[in-house]
């Protein structure tokens, strides 16, 4: 059966115990360190994350995050996009790759991701909408 956020868990995450619920708390503790400046350890995080279980979010949204962090746009597009294969419905990934899509000059794109946040969650209106109508 596949999880929720898309993910198969992998032979490594399954050999390690590891759930969608501990998987999602790493993420979190990762964007934690991030916000309080920690890059690099927030880099170990979405390492170990990767390499547990590629095809989960976790280590994807962690590596958008740090892109944008470091105005890396192409990254962080390219790993919040990795994060919408897996999740469609992901709206911080749709957020962070039209923020990374308008900071490369993709204004058409990045009001496309912006206005597939808002038709998923109305409650993302109020962000992504603002977003979406300054282009």
């Amino acid at each position: 059966m596949k999880p929720a956020n898309g993910s198969q868990h992998s032979a490594a995450r399954m050999g390690a115990g590891w759930s969608d619920e501990m998987m999602d708390g790493a993420m979190v503790a990762g964007a934690r360190l991030l916000g309080e400046g920690r890059i690099d350890d927030a880099k170990v995080v979405r390492e170990f994350l990767s390499a547990l279980d590629p095809a989960h979010v976790a280590g994807h949204v962690i590596a958008g995050a740090i892109a944008e962090r470091e105005r890396r746009w192409d990254e962080a597009a390219a790993a919040w996009g990795r994060v919408i294969e897996i999740d469609d419905d992901h709206l911080a990934a749709r957020a962070g790759r039209g923020r990374a899509l308008a900071r490369l000059g993709r204004l058409d794109d990045a009001r496309r991701d912006y206005e597939v946040a808002a038709r998923v969650d109305a409650a993302a209106v109020s962000v992504c909408g603002r977003e979406a109508k300054a282009f």
